[in-house]
C-alpha cells in the first residue's frame, strides 16, 4: 500500500475500533498493533451471522430482487460490509481487501460519500491533507432512483442528512441498525433510526426485529419517481 492507501486503511480501522468501545466499553489500545488489529478482526468475525440475520431481514422487506445497476452499498470496509464478494456496487474509500474476496472492480467506486443541501448524493476524493477535498464525481443522470444502502453509521452527525436524500424526490435510502441486545449502544443506535424517521416523508418502511439475541432495524423509502436523463 501506498502512504494514502495506509492512512485510508488507518481511519477505516480507528472507525472500527470507535464501534468496538460503543458496544463493549473496552478499549482496544494502539490499534496499527498486531494484537489490536487481529483482536479486532476477531471481534467482527465473530458477528458475521448479525449480518445474516440483518440481510435476511433487507430479503423480507423486498430487497431480495437489487436492481444492480442503480442499488450501492456506501461507507463500509472488508470487515463489516454486506456485500463483500457480490456483484452490488459499493461507493467506499475503505475499498482495499474486496477484490481478494472476488469482488470485481468494476463494482468498487472508491470515493467517499456525502449529500449536499437539496439531497443530491456526491462522491469525493481527499487530498492527502486531512479533510481536503480533492476531485469531486457526480453518479450518471437515469431515469430512475438510485438507492444508496448503509447500515451501523461510522459518523452517526453525517448520516443524519440521508432522510434528505429521500426526501428530495430524487433517490431512496436503506438504513439499518444491527448487533446484540447486550451491546453498550444499542439504544443509541435504535434512538438515532428512529430519530432519522420522523425527519423522513412517505413512503418508507420499518422494520424492527429480533433474533435469538441479536437485533435489527431497517429503515427503507420507496421513491418511484422517474426523471428526464440530462
Amino acid at each position: 500500500m501506498d502512504t494514502k492507501e495506509q492512512n485510508i486503511m488507518k481511519e477505516y480501522l480507528i472507525f472500527l475500533a470507535l464501534q468496538y468501545k460503543e458496544a463493549t466499553n473496552d478499549y482496544l489500545g494502539t490499534i496499527t498493533s498486531k494484537q489490536s488489529y487481529k483482536e479486532l478482526c476477531d471481534w467482527y468475525a465473530s458477528r458475521d451471522f448479525m449480518i445474516e440475520n440483518y440481510i435476511e431481514t433487507l430479503s423480507y422487506m423486498g430487497l431480495d430482487e437489487i436492481d444492480l445497476n442503480t442499488t450501492y452499498e456506501v461507507g463500509k470496509g472488508v470487515l463489516d460490509s454486506i456485500t463483500p464478494s457480490s456483484d452490488i456496487k459499493i461507493i467506499t474509500p475503505y475499498h482495499i481487501g474486496f477484490n481478494k474476496l472476488g469482488k470485481k472492480n468494476d463494482n468498487i467506486l472508491p470515493y467517499y460519500f456525502a449529500v449536499n443541501y437539496n439531497g443530491d448524493s456526491l462522491l469525493y476524493e481527499r487530498n492527502n491533507a486531512m479533510f481536503s477535498i480533492g476531485n469531486i464525481i457526480h453518479l450518471p443522470s437515469i431515469d430512475k432512483p438510485y438507492t444508496f444502502i448503509t447500515e451501523n453509521p461510522y459518523v452517526k452527525e453525517n448520516a443524519k442528512c440521508w432522510a434528505d436524500i429521500h426526501n428530495s424526490g430524487k433517490n431512496n435510502i436503506v438504513m439499518g441498525m444491527y448487533g446484540s441486545i447486550y451491546d453498550k449502544d444499542i439504544k443509541d443506535k435504535i434512538n438515532f433510526l428512529r430519530d432519522l424517521e420522523s425527519k423522513l416523508i412517505l413512503p418508507y418502511s420499518k422494520e424492527e426485529t429480533t433474533f435469538n439475541d441479536n437485533y435489527v432495524c431497517v429503515l427503507k423509502t420507496d421513491s418511484k419517481i422517474k426523471r428526464k436523463v440530462k
